[in-house]
């Protein structure tokens, strides 16, 4: 068992058991609970979460369960993303010898197959800002399946806000995302506003 803090007020606790007998598929059983825990800081994002995510497996398959209630977040749009690469300045190390690239392998990598059945839920003070945009969602989100092709199913609805546009302010009077399909589907966006 651990416990850390987590933001000002908040704290994770992890809990749990690992059995890695010799010879034999070793299997698990860990829970990771967090209490107003602010687990995402980054001055684009930011997060306060409450709720449990549980790993169990072995060695050949994993199960991720949970339930988290997003307590607060704030998701800023950048205003501009930048375009510029950065040049690196190759070094040859090898002097004229070739160095032959290796043969391409016929044999994929197999990765732990992970069964989900997680759900995120907001009951508003989920906040989006940026380019013009202020606003407030709520709703929740169902990730359910086996990784790679997990279902994503839900969305969220709009609480209120407005969006500033040429100069014009606009009060959004309606709004949905809603979320469905295969991981990686894009989402449906609706939002109606009045000027």
């Amino acid at each position: 068992r651990c416990e850390a803090r987590a933001g000002q007020d908040g704290n994770v606790k992890v809990g749990g058991w690992l059995d890695a007998a010799p010879g034999e598929t070793a299997s698990y059983d860990v829970t990771l609970k967090m209490e107003n825990a602010a687990l995402l800081r980054r001055d684009d994002a930011y997060a306060v979460m409450d709720g449990s995510i549980r790993l169990k497996g072995t060695g050949l398959e994993a199960l991720v369960t949970g339930k988290v209630l997003l307590e607060r977040a704030e998701i800023m749009i950048p205003d501009h993303v930048t375009d510029d690469i950065p040049q690196l300045e190759v070094v040859e190390i090898h002097g004229d010898r070739k160095v032959e690239a290796p043969a391409p392998t016929t044999e994929q990598s197999r990765s732990l197959p992970v069964d989900f059945d997680v759900k995120l839920e907001s009951p508003g003070r989920l906040f989006v800002a940026g380019r013009g945009l202020d606003s407030e969602w709520k709703g929740a989100v169902h990730v359910k399946g086996k990784s790679p092709e997990m279902e994503v199913s839900g969305g969220f609805s709009l609480v209120r806000g407005y969006f500033n546009l040429l100069g014009k302010r606009f009060t959004l009077t309606r709004g949905t995302i809603q979320l469905g399909g295969p991981s990686g589907a894009s989402p449906l966006v609706d939002v109606e506003g009045k000027a």
